[in-house]
């Protein structure tokens, strides 16, 4: 009886891991399918590009809670067994000693500075569960040394039983989930929109975004995406605040909005980030993978600003569409980036009544009747003209 029941707890893993590539969630599905008879073990997910450094990505069972956000800022590019992983056949599994010498393993800075702030974790039983081109995807399972004898064999025997389906589910979620899109319209209209927006639900996994976001979250200056789409900050105090805005604003009676600030990691700077809610839309309760966050959730717009980034508007756009002359579109700019009319006078050598004058002349061309509500004009058409 105890050999049916243990037939049919691997059936049931078996089908929840297809099942998982086809609706979504297939790397958490491993993690837990893996990670669930092992005790005393943590289980780490690789996502490996040898080409494009911030491609790569880290999911676990078992380590400390800042532990991704650790390795995504500073040992991605120091993964000693980064390059002995590549060397391994898809579909093997290799063991640590296979890898690297133990003595060379434990003085690395990768295990030093980060792993060994995890836990006594120094061996290790691995797979690479899918490789195509510069990618690829490695599933290891790590134990402290004195519990080897025992937690080797007990891996060994896992990963036997579950390594070809975990393989075929990967090779399956890839084909099916490899350009995953919420909604075509949604997405174009975004890519539209000239600063980066990131549309997210209540837990911040990440339904869809455009080109300007993506770029900033592979830069990781304030922000960052998990291999299974959820969206962090960079800094630990302000990933909290993050999730903590976007959690009260997914359960608010109606639309509200709010800012924040997120440092930049070297800080250099910050950004603005607008988060904004938008009403559930039933033709994304399906959508799967990292687009899905369930039907009953509310979406979040999230538009991010640089701090840093100048504001402009063209000479050429102030005089189409307020008819504003050469002198004044110049004035017009000086006032959009802070000057005073004091300090552009002096700068220009130019008369303090001669610029009062060209102001009249552009407020009333502007239909504005103070100078704050002219810069908060011209600040409105510079950031929708940002590029």
């Amino acid at each position: 009886m105890l050999e049916l029941a243990d037939g049919a707890n691997v059936l049931s893993q078996i089908e929840h891991l297809y099942d998982a590539a086809l609706d979504g969630g297939l790397f958490e599905t491993v993690l837990d399918t893996v990670a669930q008879p092992l005790s005393g073990a943590v289980v780490l997910l690789y996502g490996q590009d040898t080409v494009r450094q911030n491609c790569n990505f880290l999911l676990h069972r078992g380590l400390n809670v800042d532990a991704l956000r650790s390795y995504m800022t500073g040992f991605v590019q120091r993964n000693v067994l980064f390059e002995r992983q590549w060397a391994q056949m898809p579909g093997r599994i290799y063991q640590d000693y296979e890898l690297l010498e133990r003595e060379a393993f434990v003085n690395s800075r990768f295990y030093k500075d980060w792993l060994s702030w995890q836990g006594p974790y120094e061996s290790a039983t691995g797979i690479v569960l899918y490789r195509s081109g510069m990618q690829q995807l490695v599933l290891e399972v790590r134990y402290p040394e004195h519990k080897a004898d025992i937690l080797r064999q007990q891996v060994t025997r896992v990963l036997e039983r579950l390594a070809p389906h975990m393989m075929r589910a990967t090779r399956i979620f890839h084909f099916r989930h490899h350009h995953p899109m919420e909604n075509q319209f949604i997405n174009n209209i975004l890519q539209l929109l000239p600063f980066p927006v990131v549309l997210v639900g209540r837990d911040a996994r990440v339904q869809s975004m455009n080109a300007r976001a993506d770029v900033l979250a592979r830069k990781m200056e304030a922000i960052f995406l998990s291999a299974d789409g959820y969206l962090y900050a960079i800094d630990p105090a302000d990933d909290v605040r993050l999730r903590s805005r976007i959690a009260e604003l997914a359960q608010a009676c109606r639309p509200s909005s709010e800012i924040i600030v997120l440092k930049k990691h070297d800080d250099s700077g910050h950004y603005f980030v607008s988060i904004m809610t938008l009403e559930p839309s039933p033709d994304m309760a399906g959508s799967p993978g990292y687009d899905h966050f369930g039907s009953s959730d509310r979406r979040l717009a999230l538009i991010i600003q640089d701090s840093a980034e100048a504001l402009r508007l063209t000479h050429d756009a102030l005089w189409r569409i307020f008819g504003l002359t050469s002198a004044e579109a110049e004035l017009a700019s000086s006032l959009l980036n802070g000057r005073t009319i004091g300090e552009y006078a002096a700068e220009r050598a130019i008369s303090k009544q001669t610029l009062r004058n060209q102001l009249a002349s552009i407020m009333k061309k502007t239909d504005t009747s103070r100078q704050s509500q002219l810069v908060a004009l011209l600040t409105r058409l510079a950031v929708s003209a940002v590029n």
